[in-house]
């Protein structure tokens, strides 16, 4: 459509996007049985709002092939506020083929900004320090059922000790905010964050 296409459930047949596509108003799981092209007019607008696909955050399903281009217009919903070891699939497909030319709402919150990642079949909101160094590896992440005391971050260049405290750590759990001991340098990029 060259006008707005939005809901939730399943789509036959294949998508031309000149205007926009949205998952419903709020997080949803929008399935098209087809092709999806993404013109470079269109606009695919996806919702975060949380860490789980279809209900806290917005996802676009594809059964074939997906041709992106145009905008990815991120919006964040609930007062939901990211971490850097959240990971978001907005699109999943058979195949995919190029990537959003343009990012809207790349602000996360928290000195924190959105990195669209592209695989052969999907697309992946992962999530970087607005300035300065980004984190390239997280463990453990994603969503974790068991109970933790440490977690190891990779970053993009070299951070000095004296550059990265305790206080430069936000951690936020079930039942509020977790205290951090003062991270201990593995490597010339890697730290690990007790707690």
């Amino acid at each position: 459509p060259d006008g707005d296409l939005s809901g939730v459930g399943f789509l036959q047949g294949d998508v031309f996007n000149a205007g926009s596509v949205r998952p419903d108003s709020s997080a949803g799981r929008l399935t098209i049985l087809g092709n999806y092209t993404q013109a470079v007019t269109g606009t695919f607008i996806a919702e975060v709002g949380g860490p789980n696909a279809g209900t806290h955050y917005d996802q676009l399903m594809v059964s074939s092939n997906a041709v992106l281009g145009g905008t990815l217009d991120l919006r964040l919903i609930n007062s939901y506020a990211p971490d850097l070891t959240n990971r978001f699939q907005i699109l999943a497909c058979g195949s995919r083929l190029g990537q959003f030319a343009n990012l809207v709402g790349a602000d996360a919150g928290k000195s924190v900004a959105f990195l669209p990642a592209y695989d052969t079949n999907a697309v992946w909101l992962n999530l970087a320090f607005a300035t300065g160094p980004s984190v390239i590896a997280a463990s453990p992440s994603g969503l974790i059922g068991d109970t933790f005391d440490r977690f190891i971050l990779t970053f993009s260049e070299l951070l000095l000790s004296s550059s990265f405290t305790a206080a430069d750590i936000a951690l936020t759990g079930t039942v509020g905010t977790i205290a951090v001991n003062a991270p201990q340098l593995l490597s010339n990029t890697t730290w690990q964050i007790t707690f």
